[in-house]
């Protein structure tokens, strides 16, 4: 790790190697869709940074993703504030299939899906680029050839400290076969600029 995620949240615990796990239980998320349903209880680890500092980070993550909305991913979060401002995006389960997936969250929540066009679909690597006020979302392939996934223009438009940015997981949707089993998330090579 170039930096290291010293906080961890919701369960949670600080990686001391790489690659790390995070292990995300049903009923997790980090999802607003309206103003009276605000989730944020997802296992996540992160660095707190001056959201100036910030020009970017990726991973590679992978899991056995079986249920509706299991996910793991990138997770950027301005902290302290409420509402929250959040950008995530990983894989996620989707209609039986692991798909590249981004939320923007200012107000409420926006997704976009896209499928994953890696050889192994339960693998990604995803990286987040600042230009100027904007946060562009990658997806990077083999041979390090990055593809555009999302642009999100509000990122750093007006940045409010602590700037958290890291890794998370979450499991949405509990497994039909067994209400209690989580999702174990796997993530390699992070890095953090």
């Amino acid at each position: 790790m170039s930096h290291k995620l010293c906080h961890a949240a919701n369960g949670a615990t600080s990686p001391s190697e790489d690659p790390f796990t995070l292990t995300a239980y049903p009923k997790t998320d980090v999802w607003r869709p309206s103003d009276d349903s605000d989730v944020f209880n997802a296992p996540y680890v992160f660095a707190k940074l001056d959201p100036n500092k910030f020009t970017n980070m990726s991973v590679t993550v992978s899991a056995d993703w079986k249920t509706l909305y299991d996910q793991g991913g990138l997770i950027l979060a301005y902290g302290e504030q409420n509402p929250r401002q959040w950008i995530k995006a990983g894989i996620e389960f989707f209609e039986g299939h692991p798909m590249i997936g981004v939320v923007g969250t200012d107000r409420y929540s926006d997704w976009s899906l896209t499928p994953n066009p890696g050889k192994d679909h339960n693998k990604a690597t995803l990286e987040f680029v600042r230009e100027g006020t904007e946060l562009w979302i990658y997806l990077v392939g083999e041979n390090q050839k990055r593809q555009a996934v999302r642009e999100v223009r509000w990122a750093f438009i007006s940045p409010k400290s602590p700037l958290e940015v890291g890794c998370y997981a979450a499991k949405p949707t509990p497994d039909s076969d067994n209400a209690t089993a989580g999702v174990k998330v796997t993530f390699e090579g992070f890095l953090l600029k």
